[in-house]
């Protein structure tokens, strides 16, 4: 039904088309990591922010050396990502993200993605993304792993209070240390 006063278009109970449109793309973002993690309150924000995108079959979505300025969520269709010699690196479908190296690297694509079919994309604006990124960790961490982050990245990331990497397995299992003291089989 068309709104008289501002000419939206709206439902039988008020809900404008934008407002259906938003609720789609929040719930198909909480269907998939990372941002299935994510409160309601934020995924709401970042369907706001989502620039919807369609690509027709053998569209280049990037090249070397373009600015990557979204994350691209593969909606429907997909898309192949191909280093500079051509060599096929990835295969992506629904709910898989493209575009996260460019942007965690300065944002300058160096990898070709085309889409293999008919495609629709989710973009969110870089600036979005490095927000979310700042403020969530599980997203920090989910995308610097899937870039391919270097160790010292990986390190900051798993720092948490408390490292158990440094604890001792008896102290985990709520038993006595007594390994410093401990002699090793018959031949101790």
């Amino acid at each position: 039904m068309v709104n008289r006063e501002n000419g939206s278009l709206q439902s039988l109970s008020g809900t404008s088309a934008m407002d259906v449109e938003l609720i789609e793309i929040q719930d198909f973002l909480a269907r998939f990591p990372p941002f299935d993690l994510l409160p309601a309150d934020v995924t709401a924000d970042l369907a706001r922010s989502i620039e919807i995108r369609y690509a027709r079959k053998g569209t280049v979505l990037l090249a070397p050396g373009d600015q990557a300025r979204f994350l691209c969520l593969v909606r429907a269709g997909a898309v192949e990502t191909r280093d500079a010699e051509g060599e096929l690196l990835a295969r992506l479908g629904e709910g898989e993200c493209f575009g996260v190296r460019s942007l965690l690297r300065g944002g300058t694509a160096y990898l070709h993605t085309t889409a293999l079919e008919d495609t629709l994309l989710y973009q969110l604006p870089a600036v979005s993304f490095e927000a979310l990124r700042r403020s969530h960790r599980h997203v920090e961490y989910y995308f610097g792993a899937q870039a391919g982050g270097s160790l010292a990245q990986a390190q900051e990331i798993g720092r948490v209070e408390g490292d158990v990497l440094g604890v001792p397995v008896a102290t985990l299992l709520g038993r006595p240390d007594t390994s410093k003291n401990r002699v090793f089989g018959r031949f101790g």
